[in-house]
């Protein structure tokens, strides 16, 4: 009969799980200033680069109203944002780095056409007084880092003239448009258009479908939208140039700094004088 012989047991290696952490702790550890000093570098070039882009940013706005125009109106569509739609979660691409929050996942609000397909993702919006809405839509990120933004300028209402039958006189009427819908359950924002056209320099419009399927134009109302804010900008601008140089021209000529620092006459003087 043969014998059986039972070998004791090793059990799980329980230490060699913890191999691959004790590694990377000792790695972190005998690298720590390395690591810091790359840390620091990377935030000193990022400060570099925020303040390369925000000083060419002033300058624009100082030279072209219509940048400082567009650039007023994304600060508005960021303030007026909505934080149920606008969000961020973490990425399971950060364990590849040590698990460091380095990538965010996007979960905002889906900006879809209506075919459904998504143009892009919510960042925010604002209404203006000149009867738009403006979405602020991020139709790309580089490197799932840095956003490629839009600015979405949608009609809300158009207004037109007709005839009156009765008075024979031209009435404005307005005609109002909705194409702008919220599915809450999907996290989406519908907006019924078969595709984005580029208005102006800075902004965006959707193209339009009427009852017919047609192609609705409203190229011209939207850049006289557009023209009439810019120049209502460039107006304001030469008013405050113009009064700046006013002060300036006070300065500079002694005759008119002396007759603002006179006391003003009585009747009674002024009367003596003319005698």
């Amino acid at each position: 009969m043969a014998e059986i012989q039972v070998s004791g047991s090793t059990g799980a290696d329980v230490n060699g799980l913890f191999t691959p952490l004790k590694v990377i702790i000792s790695f972190l550890f005998d690298n720590w200033f390395f690591i810091v000093f790359g840390i620091i570098i990377a935030i000193l070039v990022g400060l570099l680069i925020y303040f390369i882009f925000n000083w060419r940013d002033e300058k624009r706005k100082r030279d072209e109203p219509g940048f400082q125009k567009y650039k007023m109106v994304y600060d508005d569509c960021v303030k007026n944002r909505n934080t149920k739609k606008y969000r961020f979660g973490y990425s399971l691409i950060n364990l590849f780095w040590f698990g460091l929050p380095i990538i965010k996942s996007d979960r905002s609000t889906r900006i879809t056409n209506r075919y459904n397909n998504c143009i892009g993702r919510y960042r925010g919006h604002s209404y203006s007084q000149d009867g738009t809405v403006n979405y602020l839509v991020c139709v790309k990120r580089f490197l799932n880092l840095i956003d490629q933004n839009i600015i979405l300028k949608i009609p809300l209402n158009v207004k037109y003239k007709e005839k009156d039958e009765k008075t024979k006189k031209l009435i404005t009427k307005v005609f109002k448009i909705n194409i702008i819908t919220e599915d809450k359950f999907n996290n989406e924002i519908n907006i019924n258009m078969i595709g984005i056209e580029k208005i102006g320099v800075f902004y965006s419009m959707p193209v339009m479908l009427d009852t017919n399927n047609n192609t609705v134009d409203f190229r011209e109302i939207m850049e006289g939208v557009v023209t009439d804010n810019t120049y209502q900008l460039m107006v304001q601008r030469l008013l405050n140039a113009g009064a700046k140089m006013s002060e300036k021209a006070i300065e500079l000529n002694p005759n008119l700094q002396y007759s603002q620092k006179s006391p003003e006459k009585t009747s009674q003087e002024s009367d003596n004088e003319q005698e």
